[in-house]
């Protein structure tokens, strides 16, 4: 295991602990990742995936010259929040998409979200 894999594992597992441990060499992606996750969406099943996208908008914006190494430690933390937060989330719930509702839907209800 060389260093920026062992960096790697570090800091996922600082970002899924109640109390993380952050390494000296990865405090500034531990910053980052902490700006990317706080411009982060939402949607109806729970948080979004921070995208390529967004990490090179961000990079942009900030003018840091990012590397590879570092957008892939960066999607790893943030692959291993949203585990984390979605077993927090329910515990013996369903996924969002699989849940049901017995009610009804009137034509009021449907014109208020879908406009």
């Amino acid at each position: 295991m060389n260093a920026q894999e062992r960096l790697q594992r570090q800091l996922v597992a600082a970002v899924t602990s109640a109390k993380p441990r952050v390494p000296e060499a990865g405090r500034l992606l531990w910053r980052w990742f902490g700006e990317l996750h706080d411009a982060r969406g939402y949607g109806m099943t729970g948080p979004n995936p921070i995208s390529f996208a967004e990490i090179e908008a961000w990079a942009r914006l900030r003018r840091l010259p990012l590397q590879p190494h570092h957008v892939e430690i960066l999607r790893a933390m943030d692959a291993a929040w949203i585990e984390a937060a979605q077993k927090r989330s329910a515990p013996g719930a369903p996924p969002a998409a699989a849940r049901t509702t017995d009610q009804k839907i009137n034509p009021a209800a449907f014109d208020a979200v879908f406009g």
